[in-house]
């Protein structure tokens, strides 16, 4: 064989391994993630979309995540781990309390209104934390309405998370479908974790954002 054609035959494996390895790694350790509602505003709004890395161990609290509610799903969710296999989980009020314990968050209040869309108006910050969750700052007469009506997480007994299970919240507190009304999250239905926004439909200056 002639040095053109061992040549030749060389590109073409590596074009041939470059296409194989790159598959792979697309169906088995990277996800593109749209997210149309905004049950993670202000940290992910709807119309962006998310590069998500495979979890190769367990996912820390305060991940960003990508799962499924149930194997059957066709649909992929985002929320945030905040309670971890085993732990018990109390929610009053804005208050989030693991094993007894107030957890860290920052608390950011935004304004009332639509908030199908986002970003939400923020207002100001309560307390601190490694991430920021939101909250609408209701008037003095909302305020003084019972927490199941006002929008308040309220679940009065500690609930124990299962030891194969996380429970997960989106950030955008008054306006999620999450743990509080679906269950804990087993870990085999949890896929990644969120890396980055690599395309935002409505607010362009978001690409290339950090998801944290």
């Amino acid at each position: 064989m002639s040095k053109r054609g061992l040549a030749i035959r060389l590109i073409v494996v590596v074009l041939v391994l470059g296409i194989i390895a790159a598959v792979a790694v697309r169906v088995f350790f990277l996800k593109f993630v749209r997210v149309p509602t905004g049950g993670m505003m202000n940290t992910i709004v709807p119309g962006d979309q998310l590069i998500a890395f495979r979890l190769l161990g367990s996912p820390a609290r305060g991940d960003v995540v990508v799962f499924k509610y149930a194997e059957e799903d066709d649909a992929s969710y985002v929320a945030r781990v905040i309670g971890l296999p085993g732990e018990t989980i109390q929610l009053e009020g804005k208050l989030i309390y693991i094993n007894e314990r107030p957890l860290d968050e920052q608390r950011v209040l935004v304004a009332s209104g639509d908030n199908t869309l986002g970003p939400l108006k923020e207002l100001s910050t309560e307390s601190s934390g490694p991430y920021r969750v939101y909250y609408v700052k209701h008037s003095f007469a909302e305020e003084e309405t019972p927490a199941e009506t006002s929008g308040d997480i309220a679940i009065e007994t500690p609930f124990k998370i299962p030891n194969d299970s996380y429970f997960l919240l989106g950030d955008n507190r008054e306006n999620s479908y999450d743990s509080r009304y679906r269950g804990a999250v087993p870990g085999n239905r949890i896929w990644g974790k969120c890396a980055m926004i690599y395309v935002s439909e409505r607010l362009p200056e978001r690409i290339f954002k950090k998801v944290q």
